[in-house]
């Protein structure tokens, strides 16, 4: 029988490979709900598909330049202007490090990710399987207490 922290490990290293995926569905409806929210995106709606359908669990993506203007068949320069078009419409924020740029959705767009592979609501079985195990705490402590 696993221990409360055999448990809790193997929570630690399913959250530490749990991939994000993009709500296109619920996204779309958003598109055509929200008047200017197309014209935000603008002419950089490539990049911005490609950072919504390759970010991490908590909603950041890095690449280079080079990289995504070989992806996109054209040049690096053209990446950056789309990275500053999407920043200076409050879209995304970025850093660079070195070669890499690092992307993040901010406001409502951030609202659209998903746990992959699932249809569950995001992170149910996380949720109930953490208020076990401290339930289960919580019981251990109160019966050496008694």
């Amino acid at each position: 029988m696993k221990t409360i922290k055999q448990w809790e490990d193997e929570l630690a290293q399913q959250d530490d490979n749990l991939r994000m995926s993009f709500d296109w569905r619920a996204f779309m409806q958003f598109l055509f709900d929200s008047p200017g929210v197309a014209e935000k995106i603008g002419r950089a709606w490539l990049l911005f598909f490609d950072i919504c359908s390759n970010l991490d669990r908590i909603g950041m993506y890095a690449a280079t330049y080079q990289s995504l203007a070989r992806r996109y068949q054209v040049a690096p320069v053209t990446v950056k202007k789309w990275r500053q078009y999407l920043c200076q419409h409050s879209i995304i924020e970025s850093f660079t490090r070195g070669h890499w740029i690092v992307f993040r959705l901010t406001g409502p767009y951030l609202s659209f990710l998903r746990p992959a592979n699932t249809k569950e609501i995001p992170g149910t079985n996380e949720l109930l399987l953490r208020a076990v195990l401290n339930a289960i705490k919580g019981e251990e402590r109160h019966s050496k207490v008694s």
